[in-house]
């Protein structure tokens, strides 16, 4: 059998198990589209119609104004960490997730808790990174606020990166100093082609936390990055008509088949974030098309790991 043939009898069973689980759906969804309700329903195989509740609360899909924040679960009050990840001593040279911690935020909220070691060997052997759902291109216009304290008085340097620990400039977003009581640190600025080339944009802010060489324990919450409407790219969208719909999720199954087609935008298909484009992603599109909101868990692929080391 050709492997065309068996792209074309794959898609065919996806659409088939789609139509035998629709009845499922309905009640809760009732979609007008058809042919919508049968790509929908696919997303039961992983997360079944039950997670309408957490469709619901997850805060994606934006209308277009002057600016959007575009950080998910920026307020630490859901257990949605896509956008945050840690290398600490409780995590060795790993990458991982971070971690959110109740009773560590600001005003005894959630916070994520990041640990530095003794005697560190470089600045960058403790780090925190805020990933963004979406690279910023060069010339894209920021506004950046977060809360934060540590357990000492201690100021740390900041890098972006590509990926975590993919390094781009350490001209990211200058220094931030921690005291032992909550703070607001605000920032804003213009991103230049230096710290978002075109081959390997901007996505990650990475905080150097091993600046101070005892060990520190470092408190973050309250999450908000602003861009300009101008560069904020709709996860989903990936046909340009500033909607996510079921023509999406179709375009989305095609790219997977590997159907080349005009107009198809990369960035936006992978709205699970997991570095690659497949079914998963054409499910996300319709959540968002049905409920305005995607149904993706906390992501479970990691970035690589490696040096964040200052080359310049």
């Amino acid at each position: 059998m050709s492997e065309n043939m068996k792209k074309r009898l794959l898609f065919a069973l996806l659409v088939l198990t789609a139509m035998a689980a629709s009845a499922r759906c309905q009640d809760n969804m009732a979609p007008e589209d058809a042919q919508a309700k049968q790509l929908f329903v696919l997303h039961t195989s992983a997360n079944s119609c039950q997670d309408a509740d957490h469709r619901a609360s997850f805060k994606n899909v934006k209308t277009a104004s002057a600016w959007v924040d575009i950080v998910k679960n920026g307020d630490l009050e859901s257990d949605d960490v896509s956008c945050f990840f840690t290398r600490d001593v409780t995590t060795g040279d790993n990458i991982v997730h971070s971690t959110i911690v109740d009773g560590a935020g600001k005003n005894d909220s959630h916070g994520i808790v990041v640990q530095s070691a003794d005697n560190p060997e470089a600045f960058f052997d403790t780090e925190f990174f805020l990933r963004l759902p979406q690279p910023l291109p060069a010339g894209t216009s920021y506004r950046l606020s977060f809360d934060c304290k540590a357990s000492q008085e201690a100021s740390c340097s900041t890098n972006f990166h590509a990926e975590p620990s993919h390094y781009i400039t350490y001209e990211a977003i200058g220094n931030v100093t921690f005291t032992t009581q909550w703070k607001t640190h605000s920032v804003e600025g213009v991103l230049t082609t230096k710290q978002s080339p075109s081959a390997t944009p901007m996505r990650t802010i990475a905080f150097n936390l091993s600046e101070v060489k005892t060990a520190t324990t470092y408190y973050f919450d309250n999450f908000v990055l602003e861009i300009d409407g101008a560069h904020y790219m709709k996860l989903g969208d990936v046909n340009g008509d500033d909607n996510v719909t079921p023509a999406d999720a179709i375009m989305i199954l095609y790219r997977y088949f590997g159907v080349e087609q005009t107009g198809f935008n990369v960035a936006a298909a992978d709205i699970n974030g997991d570095g690659n484009i497949t079914p998963a992603d054409a499910i996300e599109a319709l959540y968002i098309y049905f409920a305005g909101s995607s149904g993706s868990k906390a992501r479970a692929t990691r970035p690589a790991t490696g040096s964040s080391r200052n080359p310049e």
